[in-house]
C-alpha cells in the first residue's frame, strides 16, 4: 500500500468515526452551514439560477430567517432546468468544452438530464466512490473484487478495489467471477434487479457453485424488499445473519445529482427487515398498512445532501427534493425534485414504534434515515404499489427461479391481469400459480407466457428501464 493510499484510508476511517460521534443537533447545524454557503455561492455565480430566482421574484425578505427563506426557493426539476436552459447557462464553473465525463438519466420520464464533471473532478472521482464502497461493503477491510453489471453506461472508478466493468453481459460477468473469485476475500456484484435475475439464471445453467458467504451485492436502478433480498442471498449462497458475510444492499443515485445519494447499512437493513416482517411495527411507525406496498429504508449523508419531503400528504409522505451542498458540481441543483416520494424519519419515532410493539430498540445507523415510497406513477389505480407485486413474486424461491422477473399488469373489465414471463426452461404448476395469485394484494388473474411468446418484449432490453404496467409504457413511448 502506498503512502497516499494509506493516508486516504485513514481519512475515510476518521470521517466515519467523527460522523458517528456527532450529535443530531451538531450535525443539523453543520448541514445548515453548508446550505448557507452553497446558496450564497450559487446565487452569485450561476447564470441559470439567477434567472430562475428572477422569474419567481424570489428575494430575501427583511427579518426573514434562513429556513423560511429556503422554503420559498423555487423547486427545480428536469423541465425547468435541462429542458429549458442551454448548457452554457447551466454550467456554473467553466464551459462545455471543460467536460470530462457525462452521466445521463434513463430518459424514462421522457426528458433526458445529465450529470457532468470536469477533468479534475473526473480524476478525483474515486475519492467519493472509495468512501461509498467502504460504507457499503467494507472494502478497506477486505481485498475486494467488484463486478459492475449496471446498464446504461453507469460506471465509476476506485483506488481501493479491483474493478471489472461488464455491463449487461452475464457470460462475461460469470467468467470473471469463476476465474478470479479465489484471489479475493470478497466479491461484490453491482446490478439492477432484473438483470441480476438473468445472471442467476445463467449461473444455474452453467452449474456454477457459489462459495459460501463470500459474494455480496449492491443493487441499484430499482428498489426492492425483503423477499427479493432473501432470494438474492439464497442464490449467492450468503447467510444474511452472518455479520462476517458481505451484504445484499441497495444504493440509489440520480444521474444529474450523483451516485450513492441514498444507501443501506447493516443497521438500516435490520430495521427494514423488522418492518417488512412485522405488520404491527410497520403500522405503528407509518400509520398505515403495508398491504399496498412497503417502503424502502435508506440512509443519506446530510453533509453532502439536504433532503426534503415537500407537499406531504396525511401520511407525511411528500415529493423528494435534493440539494447538493457544494459549489464543486458544474451544474448546481438546489431543491431538485427527482419524482420520488419519501418520508423523513426521526430516530425517536423509530425507537418508539419498536417499544410500542414490545421489541427492543434497534442499533442506530451512523447516518439519518428516510423511507422511500418510489415514484407517484408506480401506484396502480387500486392503490397497490408495483414494488409490492415485484416483491411477492420472490416470496417462494422455487417460483422465482422459474420466472425472468419481467411482467406486465393490465387493468381489464374483470379486474387485473398479471402477465408473467417464464424463464427459457421455466414451468409453473397450477398449484403454484394459485398460491401466487392468493398472495397478491388484489383480485387478479395470472397468465404465464412461455419465454419466446411474452408479448411485452421477448428479449428484455436491459439498457432501458422495464415497463411493468401500461402507464409506465406510455411514458416511455414518448421518447419514440
Amino acid at each position: 500500500m502506498s503512502i497516499r493510499s494509506w493516508l486516504q484510508k485513514r481519512q475515510r476511517r476518521s470521517f466515519l468515526k467523527q460522523f458517528a460521534q456527532m450529535s443530531p443537533e451538531k450535525l443539523r447545524r453543520a448541514s445548515q452551514n453548508k446550505r448557507r454557503a452553497t446558496l450564497k455561492g450559487v446565487c452569485s455565480q450561476s447564470v441559470f439560477y439567477k434567472k430562475t430566482l428572477e422569474e419567481h421574484q424570489w428575494t430575501r425578505l427583511s427579518g426573514e430567517g434562513f429556513e423560511q427563506a429556503w422554503a420559498r426557493l423555487p423547486i427545480l426539476d428536469k423541465h425547468n432546468t435541462f429542458e429549458k436552459f442551454d448548457l452554457e447557462e447551466l454550467i456554473m464553473k467553466g464551459k462545455p468544452s471543460d467536460i470530462a465525463s457525462v452521466l445521463t438519466s434513463s430518459g424514462h420520464s421522457g426528458v433526458f438530464s445529465f450529470g457532468i464533471c470536469n477533468r479534475e473532478q473526473y480524476e478525483t472521482g474515486h475519492v467519493d466512490m472509495d468512501l461509498a464502497l467502504e460504507q457499503l461493503c467494507g472494502s478497506d477491510q477486505k481485498k475486494t473484487l467488484v463486478i459492475n453489471m449496471l446498464p446504461m453506461g453507469v460506471g465509476f472508478s476506485s483506488s481501493t478495489v479491483a474493478l471489472s466493468e461488464t455491463s449487461v453481459r452475464e457470460d462475461m460477468a460469470l467468467g470473471i467471477l469463476a476465474k478470479l473469485e479465489k484471489y479475493f476475500e470478497q466479491v461484490i456484484l453491482i446490478s439492477d434487479p432484473l438483470f441480476l435475475n438473468r445472471f442467476f439464471e445463467y449461473a444455474r445453467e452453467k452449474q456454477y457453485v457459489w462459495p459460501a458467504n463470500k459474494v455480496g451485492c449492491i443493487i441499484g436502478e430499482e428498489t426492492f424488499h425483503e423477499n427479493f433480498r432473501d432470494y438474492v442471498a439464497s442464490q449467492l449462497n450468503t447467510d444474511l445473519n452472518n455479520e462476517a458475510a458481505p451484504l445484499v444492499n441497495s444504493s440509489m443515485g440520480v444521474g444529474e445529482l450523483g451516485l450513492n445519494l441514498f444507501f443501506e447499512s447493516r443497521e438500516s437493513i435490520q430495521i427494514k427487515r423488522a418492518l417488512d416482517r412485522n405488520e404491527d411495527l410497520f403500522q405503528e411507525l407509518f400509520g398505515f398498512s403495508s398491504e399496498h406496498g412497503n417502503l424502502m429504508l435508506f440512509s443519506y449523508n446530510p453533509l453532502r445532501t439536504h433532503i426534503e419531503a415537500n407537499n406531504c400528504d396525511s401520511r407525511k409522505i411528500g415529493d423528494l427534493l435534493v440539494s447538493i451542498l457544494s459549489l464543486e458540481p458544474m451544474i448546481p441543483l438546489l431543491r431538485y425534485r427527482t419524482g420520488d416520494r419519501i418520508r423523513l424519519l426521526e430516530w425517536d419515532e423509530i425507537t418508539a414504534a419498536f417499544a410500542a410493539v414490545g421489541l427492543p430498540a434497534p442499533k442506530r445507523p451512523t447516518f439519518p434515515l428516510v423511507a422511500l415510497q418510489g415514484r407517484a406513477r408506480d401506484v396502480l389505480a387500486n392503490g397497490v404499489n408495483v414494488s409490492r407485486i415485484k416483491d411477492l413474486l420472490y416470496k417462494d424461491q422455487q417460483i422465482a427461479q422459474e420466472l425472468t422477473g419481467a411482467w406486465r399488469v393490465e387493468q381489464t373489465e374483470n379486474g387485473w391481469l398479471l402477465n408473467l414471463q417464464l424463464a427459457k426452461n421455466g414451468r409453473l404448476s397450477n398449484e403454484q400459480i394459485d398460491a401466487l395469485s392468493k398472495s397478491l394484494p388484489m383480485n387478479n388473474l395470472i397468465k404465464t407466457w412461455n419465454y419466446s411468446e411474452f408479448p411485452f418484449g421477448v428479449e428484455t432490453d436491459y439498457e432501458r428501464k422495464f415497463c411493468y404496467y401500461e402507464e409506465q409504457a406510455n411514458v416511455a413511448a414518448e421518447l419514440v
